[in-house]
């Protein structure tokens, strides 16, 4: 019986494991089976490649050479990838690459029907004064190919249309690099699709791809809509590093950075590092709900010793509306509230408030600040002082603020926390827990009584949410003695143990109840003496 007798199915099945490089060396060993694969190389066996890297080389009697490299995963260990080279076109499940040197683009066609282009997800193609090349990809890229990564090098082509369907094509992409694109004639170009999926752009405009790029970025090659659509995706956490690959894009970017998307922040802590009079630098800590945002695969991001035009940028990337928690601190600041005041919203949803800052900036822009807070539900004041002794400032009301503390510090004046956290009393109406933590020892019980009186005063006129918890830090290293604060405590005792369903005095402390016939709770009233 002949091989030839055979059924089409089974041969081709035989056929399939030939070790020829193209279809010319079959036809040179036997004309029959070479009409036999050339009508039924689709049955042939593919094999599933990941990875394709073409490199031109030369030409040889006007065909144009290239390199070519296959690369697939190790079918008995997919976990561990290693690159093989061999010198036949022939795939076996425990071989990774296939590579070839000087072949033409009549192989490289045979190539790509004997491979399964439906896994492939990279591409790499580092050609020069090619023609025929983006046909021959072309008829096996569709936008059904699952590629991800391209690396693109072309230079003196003279076909952009097929280099503008290839791109089109793999328009699904995550990562696209250009490293050179330019055409003879130089007249030529492309225009771009929408890379809905795209994370991260690399463009190298440099050497005799700079006039090419400064043409892609002009708005009837590739529109800033779309330009400032694809930078939204992208890994870059602020315009400089944009700068760093392309000047043009930089540019672009810079002008339309209103328009990109912005990430959903939640978290936000940043202070000053540096008082002294030259610019000053910043610590960032960033919060995300999104996993990706910025172009990070973690939610918290840190940015240390930055200058001001870098926080700006940062700042302009995030979606402040869904800012929950924010952490301020500085010294000697005269733009700390400058620089944040203008990114919030007018209805900020803030709920928690940590501020630290030392001798900032003038009491109108505190002010100004304080205004876009007014949903704010927990508010620590550690210090706030401005450049100007004694200056204070006017807070709004916050009507669902529950826990207030306030901490006095050797930076701070008494009148200045007496005025502040009366003040603040008098705007919250649902302060459930007060804490007052003074760390100096010129604070005198004048300034208690005030807050205590405020408070009993607060008590009488409200109907429903009322303090559950007062509380007064006393710390012992700021110098009180054992008389002076027995003598506090008696004072104390003695001015509203009336006023008080409860009184008690253990040890250092003082822990008095009162009850509200109104509403039915008890607020406790802490006086620790640490």
């Amino acid at each position: 019986m002949s091989i030839l007798e055979l059924p089409v199915e089974l041969l081709i099945k035989i056929l399939s494991y030939l070790e020829c490089n193209d279809l010319r060396q079959i036809r040179y060993a036997s004309k029959v089976f070479h009409v036999i694969i050339e009508n039924n190389i689709h049955l042939m066996n593919k094999f599933e490649i990941h990875e394709l890297t073409i490199i031109s080389t030369h030409r040889e009697k006007q065909e144009e050479k290239f390199d070519v490299e296959f690369s697939t995963y190790n079918g008995f260990n997919p976990i561990k990838e290693k690159r093989i080279k061999i010198v036949s076109f022939i795939f076996l499940p425990n071989l990774n690459s296939y590579q070839q040197k000087n072949i033409y683009s009549s192989c490289l066609h045979y190539y790509l029907t004997r491979c399964d282009i439906n896994y492939l997800e990279s591409i790499s193609i580092t050609v020069e004064g090619v023609n025929e090349l983006f046909d021959v990809i072309n008829q096996f890229i569709t936008s059904k190919t699952p590629i991800k990564n391209i690396n693109i090098s072309v230079s003196k082509t003279p076909t952009p249309h097929s280099i503008e369907t290839f791109i089109t094509n793999t328009q699904n992409i995550e990562y696209l690099r250009i490293n050179k694109l330019n055409f003879y004639p130089s007249i030529s170009t492309i225009t771009f699709p929408t890379f809905e999926k795209l994370r991260v752009l690399e463009i190298y405009d440099y050497f005799d791809n700079e006039q090419y790029i400064k043409e892609v970025m002009k708005l009837e090659s590739l529109p800033v809509e779309i330009l400032i659509k694809i930078f939204s995706y992208l890994e870059h956490h602020e315009i400089r590093n944009v700068k760093l690959t392309s000047r043009s894009l930089y540019i672009v970017v810079s002008k339309n950075i209103h328009a990109i998307k912005k990430h959903k922040l939640y978290h936000l802590k940043f202070g000053n590092v540096n008082d002294e009079e030259e610019e000053e630098l910043f610590d960032v800590e960033l919060n995300f709900h999104d996993s990706n945002a910025l172009g990070y695969s973690r939610n918290c991001r840190e940015f240390k010793f930055i200058k001001m035009d870098r926080l700006h940028n940062l700042l302009r990337r995030c979606d402040m509306y869904y800012l929950e928690n924010l952490v301020i601190y500085g010294r000697k600041s005269k733009i700390l509230f400058d620089i944040l005041e203008p990114h919030l919203p007018e209805n900020s949803r803030v709920l928690t408030l940590q501020i630290d800052t030392v001798q900032t900036s003038t009491p109108q822009k505190v002010e100004k600040f304080f205004n876009k807070l007014r949903s704010l539900e927990s508010l620590t004041i550690r210090n706030l002082t401005f450049i100007k002794p004694k200056e204070t400032i006017n807070f709004p009301v916050f009507p669902n603020l529950s826990m207030l503390r306030i901490e006095s510090t050797h930076y701070t004046e008494e009148d200045f926390i007496k005025n502040t956290s009366l003040n603040l009393i008098n705007n919250c109406f649902k302060i459930h827990h007060f804490t007052f933590d003074t760390h100096t020892k010129n604070f005198s019980i004048g300034t208690i009584q005030a807050l205590i009186e405020k408070k009993l005063n607060t008590l009488k006129c409200l109907d429903t949410d009322i303090f559950h918890r007062f509380t007064i830090i006393l710390h012992s290293f700021i110098g009180i003695s054992n008389e002076n604060r027995f003598n506090m405590l008696s004072a104390l005792s003695t001015r509203w143990k009336n006023s008080f369903t409860r009184w008690m005095v253990i040890e250092n402390n003082v822990v008095a109840h009162k009850y509200c016939r109104r509403c039915g709770k008890t607020i406790y009233f802490n006086f620790h003496v640490l």
